[in-house]
């Protein structure tokens, strides 16, 4: 057994069956299973074909359902968080970031993010945080609410900082207004942030910040 012949299993069972998805997610649950007990389909290059999979839009599909509510496979974490990080498309990248998450931990997520939302390119910073929306952690362990705080205060910092509407409009929708959501000091910086948004250029900035401030929408879309 191999991913590829895997793959094109399932493939056949979707086109073979548009109106029964039982045969698919039968070879889907074989698969898991071979993969969670066998470390990797094929020793020499299992994991490789997922990783390369992760870049082609029909096997990327097949890997989502394989690891769906399951962990990415531990050396490849790293790899999932990424792409979810670089997926531009704030609802897919979930299929990315939810198998990290439970491989890496949300706190290991959460620090990753943040690194990444203070210095990375503009587009990881903006995918950072749409990629953080699908951290769940436990709310009981202090490391986990530590490595949130500092999320929330690096994106506050963020919003005040850059000159980038694109990581504004992704950090907008996830802006608390909260005090307590922060640090003192990052705290501060919320009038400012508030003043930056309703003084924007950009409209959906200037519509998203009255949203946070208690309007009752309708909400728009964020823009592609």
């Amino acid at each position: 057994m191999d991913w590829e012949s895997q793959f094109q299993r399932w493939a056949k069972a979707e086109d073979d069956n548009p109106f029964d998805d039982r045969p698919a997610r039968m070879i889907v649950i074989e698969t898991r299973k071979a993969a969670r007990n066998g470390a990797s389909l094929d020793i020499s290059e299992g994991w490789r074909w997922v990783e390369e999979a992760l870049e082609d839009s029909d096997r990327r599909t097949f890997v989502h359902a394989v690891f769906h509510r399951q962990a990415a496979p531990k050396h490849l974490a790293a790899v999932f968080l990424q792409k979810g990080v670089n997926e531009r498309n704030p609802s897919a990248n979930r299929f990315f970031v939810e198998p990290a998450v439970r491989a890496m931990g949300a706190r290991r997520v959460m620090e990753q993010l943040t690194k990444l939302l203070l210095n990375a390119s503009e587009n990881e910073q903006g995918g950072a945080v749409s990629a953080a929306y699908w951290v769940r952690g436990d709310d009981g362990e202090q490391r986990y609410r530590d490595a949130r705080q500092r999320f929330r205060d690096a994106m506050l910092q963020k919003f005040v900082d850059t000159d980038s509407t694109y990581v504004r409009q992704r950090i907008i929708p996830m802006l608390s207004l909260d005090e307590s959501d922060y640090s003192s000091d990052a705290s501060a910086l919320i009038t400012e942030a508030i003043h930056i948004a309703r003084n924007h250029p950009d409209d959906y900035i200037r519509h998203r910040i009255e949203i946070q401030l208690g309007s009752a929408g309708p909400f728009r879309a964020l823009p592609a």
